[in-house]
C-alpha cells in the first residue's frame, strides 16, 4: 500500500488461478452448511450413495465433514502454486486449517474410540 498525503493506493491482485482455491474452500463450506428447511448437500448425496453419516450409527465421525477435504486440500495446493492471485493467501491459511482440524479429529476419534 502506498501512502500519498491523505489518499491511499493499495494495489491488487489479479484474479487468476489462485483465485479458484477461493471458491473451492467456499464450496467445502456449502457441502456441510444448512441450506433452506435444514436441507444439506453432503446428506443428500451420502443417501444416494447409500453411506452412513456418522461412523457409530448416530455418533462418532461425521463423515460428510470429513468428506470436505476434498475440496480443502486441491484448495491448499492452488493457493501454494499461486500465491500472487487475489484470495489465494487467505485460502491457503484457511484451507491448511480446515485440513489440519479435520486430520487431527478424526486421528484423535480413532485413538479415543
Amino acid at each position: 500500500m502506498y501512502m500519498l498525503g491523505v489518499i491511499s493506493l493499495a494495489q491488487k491482485k489479479p484474479i487468476g488461478y489462485g483465485s479458484i482455491s477461493l471458491l473451492l474452500l467456499l464450496f467445502g463450506f456449502l457441502f456441510n452448511i444448512p441450506l433452506q428447511n435444514d436441507f444439506k448437500i453432503s446428506y443428500l448425496l451420502f443417501n444416494i450413495l447409500n453411506l452412513d453419516i456418522y461412523s457409530n450409527g448416530d455418533v462418532g465421525i461425521h463423515y460428510p465433514v470429513v468428506a470436505s477435504i476434498i475440496f480443502w486440500i486441491p484448495a491448499l495446493l492452488i493457493a501454494k502454486k499461486y500465491p500472487n492471485d487475489y484470495g489465494a493467501s487467505i485460502s491457503y491459511h484457511f484451507s491448511s486449517l480446515l485440513s489440519f482440524l479435520i486430520i487431527f479429529a478424526v486421528v484423535m476419534t480413532t485413538i479415543f474410540s
